[in-house]
């Protein structure tokens, strides 16, 4: 690696790609839908909760990509790759945070926030996790950032000797998993005409 900035973009781009799926989180209400939809299945009104953050979130990665290439001027071998990486997991933090919110309420958002400073502590991110305490190291194989990061450190620097299926099948598991769970697990609040707000 050329600097220490560049070594560094794995652990600080996912944390950015978090906070902008929390914040995408909040452009819609999780629970709330008008009574004519009432009826509809569950997974076409998560999904349609869904479209307007996912193409937030997907545009985020886009961007983030471009500021990576062209103003921050990082090495990328191969862009392809990169960008897939990005997209997939601004995706699966989307997915996470549905789920957290479907499952709690609006404390699912605070939940999201605090759950960014575990993740920090526990995946890696800022210190290698062989300097982390025990508990952190036990949970440290579990956590979805820890993947993410390993996907981007495969992506950018072909680390560990470039294997990046297992990572993107990770990422991607975890986001299907959440988003059933937001669908199966979360309850919705069917509003009348004259009280809705999207």
């Amino acid at each position: 690696m050329p600097n220490n900035g560049t070594a560094l973009t794995p652990n600080f781009v996912p944390l950015a790609l978090w906070v902008g799926a929390v914040m995408a989180a909040f452009l819609v209400h999780w629970q709330r839908l008008p009574e004519s939809l009432a009826g509809l299945p569950r997974a076409w009104l998560a999904l349609g909760k869904l479209a307007l953050p996912a193409l937030a979130v997907l545009l985020q990665a886009a961007l983030m990509m471009v500021m990576l290439e062209q103003v921050l001027q990082v090495p990328i071998p191969e862009p392809v790759r990169c960008t897939a990486v990005l997209a997939l997991s601004s995706l699966m933090f989307l997915a996470l945070v549905f789920a957290l919110i479907r499952v709690f309420g609006d404390l699912g958002r605070v939940l999201a926030v605090l759950l960014l400073v575990v993740k920090v502590s526990a995946a890696g991110a800022q210190l290698p996790i062989e300097l982390s305490d025990a508990a952190f190291q036990a949970v440290h194989p579990y956590l979805p950032l820890t993947w993410v990061l390993r996907a981007f450190r495969v992506a950018l620097f072909g680390a560990f000797e470039g294997e990046l299926a297992l990572p993107l099948a990770v990422v991607g598991a975890t986001a299907l998993a959440a988003l059933a769970t937001g669908i199966v697990l979360g309850r919705w609040r069917p509003v009348p005409p004259a009280q809705w707000r999207p």
